[in-house]
């Protein structure tokens, strides 16, 4: 089948501020430790602890299902009960269940279905729309647990996208695969790649002959305080950086 031009969107911190859920998250668990702990332990040194370990859960088996967690539903909330663990070993303080369950609670958090309509970028709708009217073939690819990532692509058709994007497809991890394929099925004047995550949504892609857009995102976990490096790395012949989608339509002189 051929196209026009094809694009690949990434669905968090591009099309939707989801990052301000866990950022949410993340400042009322270290509020609850730092209060817990009497002040022994300062927030940012839990927020760095949580971070690393939830950083290493992503390949860490997870024992139901004999796979690694990557972003499954169950691994954010775990990681702040295994921080919790964390201080109480280092501070001699005996753990508790029901402090624990609070805090898994805190953890689940980000997945309230009710506050995703509202992070939704305003800009997504005309630019899509906009995208439509120009005959691209719209795909969002994204990494997640399908039932948290299939939430966000119900929220995207109840709010008017609903024939806007040809397919939402999501990965357990790698993108590789997924995108390389759809440039195969789709052959097209030219193919363009949307991410937040500059190695592992827009490399993958320029890797395989598209055109990158990165959108460098300030809530975006695993890029924090690496966004000068990616900059200085990142290939400015194949790529732009953007911090809105609407640039897209202008960069490619859509009308």
């Amino acid at each position: 089948m051929s196209a026009k031009r094809v694009i690949v969107f990434d669905l968090d911190g591009v099309l939707m501020d989801t990052g301000v859920l866990f950022n949410d998250a993340l400042t009322k668990f270290s509020d609850q430790l730092h209060d817990l702990f009497d002040g022994k332990f300062s927030k940012e040194e839990i927020l760095l602890a949580q971070h690393r370990i939830d950083m290493g859960m992503l390949y860490e088996i997870d024992p139901e299902t004999g796979r690694p967690y990557y972003y499954r539903k169950s691994r954010f909330p775990l990681s702040f009960v295994r921080t919790y663990k964390y201080f109480c070993e280092a501070g001699g303080v005996r753990k508790s269940k029901d402090t624990a369950s609070r805090l898994k609670l805190i953890g689940r958090e980000v997945y309230s279905k009710a506050r995703y309509k509202n992070l939704v970028f305003p800009e997504v709708l005309p630019l899509f729309q906009l995208l439509r009217k120009n005959d691209f073939l719209v795909f969002i690819l994204t990494k997640g647990d399908k039932k948290i990532q299939g939430a966000k692509d119900h929220v995207l058709k109840e709010i008017g996208m609903s024939g806007l994007y040809k397919e939402f497809v999501i990965v357990p991890d790698d993108k590789s695969e997924a995108i390389r394929r759809i440039k195969e099925k789709y052959p097209a004047d030219g193919h363009y790649c949307v991410g937040d995550t500059y190695k592992e949504d827009v490399l993958v892609g320029m890797n395989v002959g598209y055109f990158g857009f990165y959108k460098p995102y300030s809530l975006n976990w695993k890029e924090i305080g690496k966004f000068d490096l990616i900059e200085a790395e990142r290939d400015k012949k194949n790529s732009v950086v953007i911090s809105s989608v609407a640039q897209i339509g202008e960069y490619l002189c859509l009308k």
